[in-house]
């Protein structure tokens, strides 16, 4: 006769077991990974289809960015994401890094370090000391998802983290 102890003890792991898989479980058995939690960005930059037209203004100063609310509502948990731009030779490199600038007041500004960003993958690498800067978009909250975008000539600024 088995001991009852260990008949409960195994129909409880094989609650756990089950639970858990359906928990890690993606519906689509090709993209199923168990461990998608571990690996999973810091930041989401997803801008929506039909964006809120923002009012605003990027300037890039030594070593930061300012961002400027000219809507007539405060921004709400705002997120930075920077383009940089690195040319060797014949090979031109874009890389994203985020930050996440918080909210914004109304006819307000806020500076944002460029130590401040770093990449979107779990890692959350550093942006490197010097940036050379193409594009700004910030993704905030008014209402809805606002959305600004600001781009830059390749070699018109070229920051550092000094």
């Amino acid at each position: 006769m088995v001991n009852k102890s260990y008949a409960v003890w195994g129909v409880l792991l094989l609650c756990i077991l089950l639970f858990t898989t359906y928990l890690w479980a993606d519906r689509s058995a090709a993209n199923w990974n168990p461990l998608s939690w571990l690996t999973r960005n810091w930041v989401h930059f997803d801008v929506p289809t039909a964006p809120l037209q923002t009012r605003g203004r990027v300037e890039l100063k030594t070593g930061a960015i300012r961002i400027c609310n000219d809507n007539s509502m405060a921004w709400g948990d705002s997120v930075i994401k920077l383009t940089s731009r690195v040319v060797a030779g014949s090979v031109t490199l874009d890389s994203a890094f985020y930050a996440k600038g918080g909210a914004i007041p109304s006819g307000g500004c806020v500076d944002v370090s460029n130590k401040e960003f770093y990449s979107a993958s779990w890692k959350k690498i550093p942006a490197p000391a010097q940036l050379n800067i193409i594009e700004v978009e910030i993704l905030t909250k008014v209402r809805g998802a606002g959305y600004l975008e600001q781009e830059y000539s390749a070699d018109e600024h070229t920051h550092s983290n000094n």
